[in-house]
């Protein structure tokens, strides 16, 4: 053993101990000494751990020093581990030091600490001093069981910046190459072969002759091949149950992307994509996530198709450091689960928003009604909109008059576009008597709100107030009605719309997003003009569609449609990510995080560092039997 490392070792197991000085004890022959030692390993042999403490500690009273001091101590400090009494253990172990600095067993009380170390938790000490034995221990056996336990602690307990750390901290040749192989291999997790190669060939360079050296070599050459291996990227979508005809159609657009990216990239990077059906099932998609994020060789995931399914997968693969590219979720908060989890469609908050901020900028729009189904859609697009619209209150004067729900199939909800009407014309009441007469805010509005609808029915000669005579009285001092409401009720909300007689701008979602306006005649005039928000467009008469629809249509015998480019940009956002020379996990999500714009064929992905979601989305318009994209001042 080297003096200057047994040194080292005495007083960093001496810190650990809390020492500062050695302190001499006089030695002096004890024949009683004797048989209370041996009695006590009579003891010990027994496993009578309690009998052969109280043996051993008395013989390490205070001021009492005798020929089998530091062996009683040592026995001691072995005993109380096994009773449990690490802070015993500790005064046993630190007076061990004090008295006998050169002892013969000094390595049995650092095997000893990192035993106690490891009992407490701190296994960052623990594999410290297993370390240290490694190399230093004159115990054969004692360095054998510490090589042992500190790979099991830095394989099974130490972080990669922990493992980075003891590299720095340890001294001996064959502990460094424990610590090397344990980061290598921890790099290899993270899909960093190329870091990995780099670290043991720099390590056997400057330290030849390693007992470990076979061992390194190996890892070495695994890393090598890794490099060479293909790269996977795990796709889970429901193709089969009940969203199969959407889950196959994303698939086939995402097979497209990747036959496009080979055919263009002959010599680049090469990948696979493993697709697993969710079965339309949140259980079958979590076990299927399970088993790509135990594939080290998966650096992402694209998936799934339903919000609480995605967001399940999402919680599983942040947890693993696994990026997720959720193509289709759009409800609020998903991304936030974690930093590896992505959202390649603008969620509801950020749709509501822009459409909000297009009324108003775009549109001169003042003052606004919600219409809404009582769910968790209606809920996070209204709450949204009408944040938006709260917020520009002061610079533009603008508000929410009222908001609406409903349940279910709103095939007859005139009770709510009456309470609406009679708002509105309320608000005209009032907002005239206001401009009139100074002292309006004393007068009581119920008996003038009835006298109103008496003057009326006196002079149309009718039973009805100015609420139920739609045909006579249109409201006109809403700007815009905000109906987040899904493509089968619309054709029930715009006709209650024109029939209560609103004379306001329609304002929607992306379910307003109607299919073959061209056949749907009757609806046609009910809806023209609604502006809705959307995260996807595509323009079919455009000659870059058609140029892209005619090659797709050739390689894949179907025509490309919402689901297909759905696929095509998530796959799209993937290769962005190999073409930027992605080979890990970590790396997909550092570059996806980086803020690029990645062009795709429904929507362009811009997605924001901080809350990982894109933050494009499409202002349309439905005119006549056609929907455009309307220009907006951002340029969106």
């Amino acid at each position: 053993m080297k003096k200057s490392k047994v040194l080292i070792g005495l007083v960093l197991l001496m810190s650990a101990l809390g020492l500062a000085a050695q302190e001499q004890i006089v030695i002096q022959q004890d024949e009683q000494a004797e048989q209370i030692f041996a009695e006590g390993v009579i003891f010990y042999r027994n496993r009578d751990y309690a009998a052969a403490n109280e043996q051993f500690a008395r013989l390490i009273e205070p001021g009492r020093g005798h020929q089998r001091l530091s062996a009683a101590l040592i026995m001691h400090a072995r005993t109380s581990y096994l009773l449990r009494d690490y802070k015993a253990v500790e005064q046993d172990l630190r007076r061990l030091i004090r008295y006998f600095p050169e002892s013969r067993y000094i390595p049995h009380a650092r095997y000893l600490m990192a035993l106690v170390h490891f009992q407490r938790a701190d296994y960052f000490q623990s594999a410290r001093q297993f370390l240290w034995l490694v190399d230093f221990s004159d115990d054969d056996r004692i360095a054998a069981e510490s090589l042992t336990s500190a790979r099991v602690l830095l394989d099974e307990y130490l972080s990669l910046d922990d493992v980075k750390k003891l590299q720095r901290d340890t001294a001996g040749k064959n502990g460094l190459a424990l610590v090397v192989l344990a980061e290598a291999r921890k790099l290899m997790q993270e899909r960093e072969a190329g870091a990995a190669a780099e670290l043991i060939s720099e390590f056997l360079e400057k330290n030849a002759g390693s007992t470990l050296e076979k061992e390194l070599r190996a890892a070495l050459d695994r890393t090598k091949e890794a490099l060479r291996e293909v790269t996977r990227i795990g796709v889970i979508l429901p193709l089969t149950g009940a969203y199969a005809t959407e889950g196959k159609a994303m698939l086939d657009g995402l097979r497209y992307a990747e036959d496009e990216f080979k055919r263009n990239n002959p010599s680049g990077p090469a990948f696979e994509f493993v697709v697993r059906d969710s079965e339309s099932r949140i259980i079958k998609a979590l076990q299927e996530m399970q088993a790509l994020v135990a594939d080290p060789r998966v650096i992402c995931v694209v998936g799934e198709f339903e919000n609480f399914i995605t967001a399940a997968l999402a919680g599983l693969a942040d947890a693993h450091d696994l990026p997720l590219l959720a193509p289709v979720a759009t409800d609020v908060g998903i991304a936030g689960l974690g930093s590896s989890v992505f959202q390649l469609s603008p969620d509801l908050e950020t749709q509501a928003r822009a459409l909000a901020r297009y009324a108003v900028d775009s549109l001169q729009l003042k003052t606004f009604v919600t219409i809404a189904p009582q769910d968790e859609y209606g809920r996070q697009m209204v709450d949204a909109f009408s944040a938006e619209i709260d917020s520009r209150t002061r610079t533009d004067s603008t508000s929410i008059v009222t908001q609406r729900w409903y349940y279910g199939v709103p095939e007859n909800i005139g009770r709510q576009f009456k309470e609406i009407r009679e708002i509105a014309f309320k608000k005209v009441m009032e907002d005239t008597l206001r401009e009139r007469h100074p002292e309006f805010v004393g007068l009581d509005r119920d008996s003038l709100w009835t006298a109103l609808n008496e003057a009326i029915m006196l002079e149309n000669n009718t039973r009805e107030g100015i609420v139920e005579l739609n045909s006579h009285f249109p409201v006109t001092n809403i700007d815009g009605v905000f109906m987040p409401i899904y493509a089968e009720d619309v054709r029930y909300l715009a006709r209650q719309l024109t029939y209560f007689n609103l004379k306001t701008q329609i304002l929607g979602g992306e379910y307003w997003y109607l299919n073959n306006l061209d056949k749907l005649r009757e609806l046609q005039r009910y809806v023209d003009g609604t502006i809705f928000v959307s995260s996807y467009y595509y323009d079919p008469t455009s000659l870059a569609y058609i140029a892209f629809r005619d090659a797709y249509r050739k390689a894949r015998g179907r025509t490309p449609e919402r689901w297909e480019l759905t696929g095509y940009d998530a796959a799209r956002a993937v290769l962005h990510t190999l073409e930027k020379g992605a080979a890990s996990r970590k790396q997909v999500r550092e570059i996806l995080a980086g803020g690029e714009k990645i062009k795709g064929r429904a929507n362009l992905i811009h997605l924001d560092p901080r809350t990982r979601t894109n933050t494009e989305v499409n202002i349309l318009k439905i005119d006549r039997t056609v929907i455009r994209k309307v220009d907006t001042p951002d340029g969106g």
